[in-house]
Formats: structure tokens, sequence, C-alpha cells
């Protein structure tokens, strides 16, 4: 009994020592991702500095929240301010996200000493955690030691771990600048030597502000525009805390990175000098005409002294642009409102010999700058049949626009016998400092040979006669045998039975009832299969629409061709029309003529026309919308009651 009672105990204690060495090592764990920086280990009486915590997590789904500062007396603080921020590592081959919390918080002490700060705790997973308390030194004012120059995150040097590279707005080149001495006289700056786009006349606000500019203010449909935004500031350093997005309503942005996003230029305005930052750096292309408001954006600062730092909120003033169209005089045929730029043409043919129903590869380079168009203008030619192209592209800004090429493969194929000119290749585009030009290239000749028997060749066997069928079988084992009943016999018989025609009469009726079950079952399996097709082509479309929403959470550009195969195998399950064959201009009507509704039709077109200008780039609220008008419409277009094609 008592040695059962041992065991008992000794079992206990080993599931209850198993579960805190458990709850340690997972709390171990967790603590592990928790980190606190000091921006200084020694301040002054009233001196400010900052305290930062940073908690990971690797399911986005737990992110830390409510974070906490413990604080002695004698210590003040303000915060925290929040951000968030993700990390990608790649160990082995395999790549591993992290998701987490930065916290900072403005601490100013009162009276000399040494004091604890922290610890600092954050809720993770319904649990608290918290990490190591650091330690502060408070010496009276005018007796600091000269600290380690950080950057504004309190990292040593200006470096910053979770921004090594400098993607944020305005990055490293805003940290771990020297501060200047206040009471130092200012070299005397060349206003000359100030960039004109830097230049301002008058400063709105002696401590900070943000001005954007646009130039040129007026375009046409589809040129590039650039955007820039700065910061200014009096004060010797500062930081971004926070910033909005810059209004760009009807205008495609992309992100220029220039090496003036990395400079902190000194800036002469009236009789103040001023330190300032490009902080962004866009080209915008528009996509309608009409008036528009653009560059307004509103940013936090942390400005940045020896009395410590203050956060403010500035916002810039938007300029007004104005888009229009292209003349309309002496427009080439073809040309479509936002084709605007520079471009050239060059193309391969090969072969030039196919025999009649081959095809022949046409690759076509257009180089230049400008708005890229998704399709060229195709010639028109009896017995030559293009099919839709496949694209590759490298485009990317440079210089003031997006510049580079775009490649079009097509497969065309000769449905004719003889020597066709496959005519020419053609973009026309609006020129803003030349007018309206053609890039084209002639295609040149090919042949189409018919097929030819070679001498000597020998001659195709004829097909085998058949076997007979097994009524036919039947039919010879019933015929009376006139050796046996002689012939006179035969002639004179009068029953029915003896008749020829009897017996294959009397199979006729269950061979009948046979052949009736069997084309019941053929067409029951017909049916089946036609309306497991048309369910497949719908299962398809949706899965398509899941690919592209994965791929844009991503950011990838392959969003756009899974959105297109999801419109295009909607359209097939509905019409029963393969829409990818038929020319943009002609897909509403043809659709609406097979029954699906106009409405939807437009909308499709609409819809694929979007996500060619989509192929240019784009940022990723933008697709996001897309991908969620493409799902509306497929959830309503897979509602269409399917015609009867």
């Amino acid at each position: 009994m008592i040695q059962s009672s041992r065991k008992s105990w000794r079992l206990l204690w080993t599931v209850l020592f198993a579960q805190a060495a458990y709850l340690f090592v997972s709390n171990v764990a967790l603590a592990q991702r928790l980190s606190t920086e000091l921006s200084a280990r020694q301040v002054e009486v009233g001196e400010t500095f900052v305290v930062q915590l940073t908690a990971l997590v690797d399911d986005e789904s737990s992110q830390p929240q409510n974070p906490a500062l413990k604080l002695p007396p004698g210590i003040v603080a303000t915060g925290p301010n929040l951000s968030t921020q993700q990390q990608v590592s790649i160990v082995n081959g395999r790549l591993s996200r992290s998701y987490g919390v930065t916290a900072t918080w403005s601490v100013t002490p009162t009276k000399v000493g040494r004091y604890p700060i922290g610890p600092a705790s954050i809720l993770i997973q319904g649990r608290r955690l918290s990490d190591d308390a650091q330690s502060i030194e408070v010496v009276a004012a005018g007796t600091a030691r000269q600290q380690p120059q950080r950057g504004a995150r309190g990292f040593p040097f200006g470096f910053d771990p979770f921004d090594p590279f400098g993607s944020g707005p305005l990055s490293n080149r805003l940290r771990g600048l020297p501060t200047p001495d206040p009471d130092a006289e200012e070299p005397e700056l060349d206003p000359s030597s100030v960039p004109e786009e830097w230049r301002v006349a008058r400063a709105p606000d002696p401590a900070a502000f943000l001005i954007a500019k646009v130039s040129p203010r007026k375009v046409v449909v589809g040129q590039a525009l650039s955007l820039k935004v700065f910061a200014y500031t009096s004060y010797p350093g500062f930081d971004d805390v926070s910033a909005s997005d810059v209004t760009r309503k009807e205008f495609l942005a992309f992100d220029l990175a220039t090496k003036d996003q990395s400079v902190i230029r000194r800036v002469p305005i009236g009789n103040q000098l001023f330190n300032a930052a490009q902080i962004r750096d866009l080209l915008l292309v528009p996509l309608a005409s009409g008036r528009f408001k653009v560059g307004e954006m509103t940013m936090k600062l942390a400005l940045i002294s020896r009395r410590g730092q203050e956060v403010v909120e500035r916002q810039s003033v938007p300029a007004e642009i104005e888009v229009v169209e292209p003349p309309k005089k002496g427009r080439p045929p073809g040309y479509r409102l936002g084709d605007v730029g520079h471009f050239q043409l060059k193309v391969e043919v090969a072969p030039r010999e196919v025999p009649v129903g081959g095809a022949v590869s046409v690759t076509a380079w257009l180089e230049g700058q400008g708005n890229f168009p998704s399709e060229l203008r195709l010639p028109e030619q009896k017995g030559v049949e293009f099919s839709q192209p496949t694209l590759k592209e490298e485009i990317a800004p440079k210089e003031g626009a997006l510049a580079g090429y775009r490649k079009f493969s097509y497969v065309v194929r000769l449905n004719e016998a003889g020597e066709l000119d496959l005519g020419a290749l053609a973009h026309p585009y609006f020129n803003p400092s030349a007018g309206y030009e053609t890039a084209s290239v002639a295609l040149g000749l090919v042949k189409a040979v018919a097929a030819v028997a070679r001498p000597g060749a020998p001659e195709p066997a004829l097909p085998a006669a058949a076997p007979p069928s097994p009524l036919q079988r039947i039919a010879e084992l019933m015929k009376p045998r006139a050796d046996m009943l002689g012939q006179k016999a035969l002639r004179a018989a009068t029953a029915p039975s003896d008749q020829r025609w009897f017996y294959p009469l009397l199979l006729l009726g269950p061979a009948l009832v046979v052949l009736g079950q069997f084309l019941g079952k053929f067409g029951a399996a017909v049916s089946t299969r036609q309306s497991a097709r048309k369910g497949a082509l719908a299962y398809q479309a949706r899965v398509a629409l899941e690919e592209a929403r994965d791929l844009a959470k991503n950011g990838s550009m392959s969003a756009v061709s899974a959105l297109e195969r999801a419109v295009f195998l909607a359209l097939e399950d509905r019409t029963g029309l393969k829409a990818r064959a038929v020319l943009r201009g002609q897909l509403a009507s043809k659709l609406t003529s097979q029954g699906f509704p106009s409405e939807l039709a437009a909308r499709a077109v609409e819809l694929l026309e979007q996500g060619d200008t989509v192929r240019f780039g784009i940022l990723e609220a933008e697709l996001q919308k897309l991908v969620a008008d493409t799902g509306a419409w497929l959830a309503r277009a897979l509602e269409v009651q399917r015609s009867a094609s």
C-alpha cells in the first residue's frame, strides 16, 4: 500500500515538473522575442531620452498589445507611440516571417540619481510578458559625459536592425545625424548651390513644414509627371513618427528611389537656415482628363534638440494638376487614349515557309519610354490568323518617365496556300513634344505550301472490310438451307416462318429495346459530362480568383494574369464563348448576343482594361481594389443562367 502511494506521488511530481518545464521554456522562448533599448545611459536633469520596447511573434493574428513601462518616482514619461513591423528571414532555404510592435516612450528625469527603467511589458497571446529592467544615471545639468552617437530609435551609431537598408519614409538619412552646436556660428551658405527644387521663397512655419512640388502642372492623359514632397525644420535634427499616404486620385504611382532621398541639405530660407529632406519621390501617370489635386499628405515629426524632442504634425498643401486629352485633329487610326510617349518597334518572324495550316512565330519588341500598351494594332489579312500575344516586359521609372521594353509573342496560323504578305504591326501614340507618331514595322512575306505526295511512295492501303455484326451472323445462321429443303420446296413454302424476312423481323424488336437503352445511357453520359465541364469552368474561375488574392497580398503583378483567367473562365462557363479569342472592342457585343447581361459584359471589358493598366506596376492598395472588384463581378456573373450554347 505504501509502495503504491509512493508511486502515485512520484507520478504526480513528474507531471507537475513537466508542466512547469514547459511553461518555463515557452516563457523563455517568448521572452527572447522582447527587447528594450534606451537612447542613453546617462542624461542630465530635465533632458529627455527615449525608451523603446520591441516585441515579435510568428503569427500575425497574435499581434502584441497594451505595452506598459514601469517607472520610479522622479521620472515622468509620455507615450507610448506605437508602430508595427515585419521581419523576413531565410534559414536553410526556408522563408519565415515575424510580426511585431514597437512602443516608444519619451522619458524625462526630474532629479539626480540612478533609477531603474522598467521592466517594460506587453500582452502576447493573453499573457503579459516582461523584459529585463534597464538603468539610467541622472546627473546635474551641464555635467553629463558625451554619449556615443545614437539613432532616433535609440540604436548605436544610427543603425536600426528593423530598417537596416533605409526603407522607412525618412530612414537612416534622418537618424544619427551630428547635432550642430546651437551656440556655434552657422557657416555661410551660397543659395545658388541649393538645387532649384529644394528652394522655398518663404517658410510657412518657423519650426517645421512640408512642401509638395509637382512638374509639369499640365499634361495629357498618359503623360508622366513628377511629384516630390520635402520636409523642412529649423531644429538641429528630426525624425518621422508616422505619415499618411500622398493623395493622387486618378493617377498610377511609381515610387522612385533616387540618391537625393539619402541627402540632408542645409537650405537658407529668408535669414534662417533649415534642415531639409526629400521624403517622397513619385512618378504619376494620369488615367483620365480633368482637374485634380495631388501631393497632400500629413506627417508627424519628432523635432530633436538638446532640450529633448517635440512631436508635431504638419500637412503639405496639394498642387492642382490639369489633365487634358491630346488634340483630336490628326489622330491616326487605332489611337487609344493614354498612349503617350516615344517608341520604336522591331520584329522577328520564323520560319518563313510552312505547310498550309501550319504556324509561324512573330516576336515584336516595343522599346522606348512612356505609357506602354498591352496590345499592338494587328494587320487584317485573309487566310492569316493571329493568336493572343504572350507578354514579357522590363519597364521601370527612369529619368522622369517609364522606360524599357515590352515583348509581344504571337503564333500566326496560315490557312491558305501561296505566298502571303503578313502586313505590318503598328502602335500609334502621342508624343507631347512632337505630336502624333506611329511606331510600325513590316512583317514581310511568308509562304504556305500545300502537302504533295512523294514520288515512289507506296499507295495507302485500303481499309479492311468490317467484320459482320452479331445480327448479320444470326440472320445468316437462320437462313433455310437450299440443299436440305430442296430448291422446289423452298419456292413453294407459304408459312411466314419459312420466309427470309421472318427471323430478322422477329429479332428486330429486342434489338430496338437494347439500342434504346444504349442511346439513353449515352445521352445521359454526354449531358453529365457537359454539366461537369461547365461546373469545372466555374470552379476553375473561383480558383483563379483565390490565386489572384494570394498573389496580391504579396504585391505580385502575376495577380493580374490570374484575374484575367478568372474573367475568361466565367464568361466561357456562362456563354460558351471563348472570350480570349475575341477582340477587346467586340467582346461586349459578342457577349450580349449570347444572352449575357449587357451591364456585366461592359464591366468585364472594363476589368480587363484595368488589368492591362495594372501591368505597368501599381501600389498595393489599387491592386487589392482590382481584386475586390473582380471578385464582386465574378459572384454576379456566375449567378447568370447559362446560355443554351
